[in-house]
């Protein structure tokens, strides 16, 4: 596996020294690039474009010098399909082309963030020629990507750490997949997930062959998670077996950032239970509290740990992000008309929030507003998702001051903290409830854990 700080040499003396002498027939090898990608001309045909991966040593192409550092991504799939196994699958949460922006609202675009006028190095052409012709290539290799072709993909950052959309949403819900889930079930579970939805690009995961264009040959069912759904895993074990380390990639963004004091039960050591006491990141320190039943005595680095106790806050208040596009004076007015609502809070616009707070732009006023009327008289505010998408009913009249917008939104910013609340509710990945859905038309039954929302409390 690899992710954005890896150089392009890394990357490619992993497959060629690593990969392809060890790689057996029928082992799983999976290949994660999460970062930034773009568009370079073809050395031999500059008006046509390339999609590339753009690594860590990423070297800012010039006019007079347009060599770039990146890598094709058809000399990727081409490595890919060199390895000696069927079951290569390259994961790439990236988007190519920039859309003359790096930020969508809080998300940051993931693609190089300046026009392309690159081309690949001649060693990376000859390189990927040398892959082509090679007599022993797969016929087809998995892409799990992001999106569409020209579709973008974003990532954001949290209290801690930054990921990418798409990979959070795969990691979150292979985590919490139940041993008799299918990896193509597990997948569809992610194109339905929020996250690329919050950041309003319409990411749609896709699974894709080695062209991009349709589903691979690539027989998934070698990919069945054997391992019970869990939250994250045990990492470190401190102080004679008092505390431990976790890794907590199975809970989501909003749970993570709420749940010191929460309590975790880890199965395979005799019912033990870890009271959370700290959290970096991903990243968490838990105690050892009771119900410890081991003949050694001690935890291990790698057991499974499910949530089990949700612990809250006693007041969860909604934060606003005023948006970058306010004058000084109104995100002065703004700050000071939040701070006189109850458990709502302002923050500037690069921080975490809930919504944004800002105008509505002249694009949309456009249609309602005569364009004979002063400038100032046209501004309208709203709230926002976290994409600036305009959240519906919450636009304005033209020229309403800014406190007065804040005390009209009121109800809705009401509404919005009661929706936050409510996600924070869901424990899907924790239930462990024996239910089975039944469909009326087919009379078809699946069994599943999520279907009623049980398991983690409420304290």
């Amino acid at each position: 596996m690899t992710d954005a700080k890896a150089t392009r040499e890394n990357i490619e003396t992993a497959f060629v020294t690593h990969l392809t002498q060890q790689a057996k027939p029928g082992d799983v090898v999976v290949f994660h690039f999460s970062g930034c990608g773009s568009r370079v001309s073809w050395g031999e045909s500059p008006g046509k474009m390339q999609n590339s991966l753009v690594p860590a040593d990423d070297v800012l192409p010039l006019l007079a010098n347009r060599a770039v550092n990146d890598i094709l991504e058809e000399t990727l799939l081409l490595l890919m399909r060199s390895l000696a196994t069927e079951n290569a699958i390259a994961i790439l949460d990236t988007s190519y082309t920039y859309p003359g922006f790096p930020k969508n609202g809080n998300f940051r675009i993931r693609s190089r963030p300046r026009p392309t006028i690159g081309e690949p190095r001649l060693a990376e052409l000859t390189f990927a020629q040398d892959l082509r012709s090679r007599p022993n290539l797969r016929p087809d290799a998995a892409v799990l990507a992001a999106g569409a072709n020209s579709a973008l993909a974003a990532e954001q950052e949290w209290n801690g750490f930054t990921a990418g959309l798409f990979t959070y949403a795969l990691t979150q819900t292979l985590w919490w997949a139940t041993p008799a889930s299918s990896f193509s079930v597990s997948f569809s579970r992610v194109a339905g997930n929020g996250y690329s939805k919050l950041a309003g690009l319409s990411q749609q995961p896709q699974i894709l062959n080695h062209d991009l264009t349709t589903a691979p040959a690539v027989n998934f069912s070698n990919l069945i998670l054997n391992s019970p759904a869990s939250d994250g895993a045990v990492t470190a074990v401190e102080e004679g077996g008092k505390t431990v380390q976790l890794w907590l990639g199975g809970l989501s963004p909003g749970v993570l950032e709420c749940c010191g004091g929460s309590v975790f039960a880890v199965d395979s050591s005799g019912g033990a239970r870890l009271l959370l006491r700290g959290r970096t990141g991903l990243s968490a320190k838990a105690q050892v509290v009771d119900g410890f039943d081991r003949t050694d005595g001690q935890l291990t680095v790698g057991e499974l740990v499910r949530e089990e106790i949700r612990v809250l806050p006693r007041n969860i208040g909604l934060t606003v992000a005023l948006d970058s596009g306010l004058e000084r004076i109104e995100r002065v007015d703004a700050t000071s008309a939040f701070s006189t609502l109850p458990q709502v809070s302002a923050v500037g616009s690069e921080q975490l929030a809930d919504c944004r707070f800002g105008r509505v732009p002249e694009t949309t006023l456009a249609e309602t507003v005569s364009p004979h009327e002063p400038a100032l008289s046209q501004r309208r505010y709203g709230l926002f998702s976290l994409a600036q998408m305009l959240i519906p009913d919450t636009e304005g009249d033209g020229g309403e001051a800014v406190k007065v917008a804040v005390q009209r939104l009121t109800p809705q910013l009401k509404a919005l903290q009661a929706g936050k609340l409510l996600r924070l509710t869901v424990n899907e990945g924790s239930s462990r409830l024996k239910v089975r859905a039944v469909s009326g038309n087919s009379r078809t039954a699946s069994a599943g854990r999520g279907a009623a929302r049980a398991g983690a409390g409420r304290r």
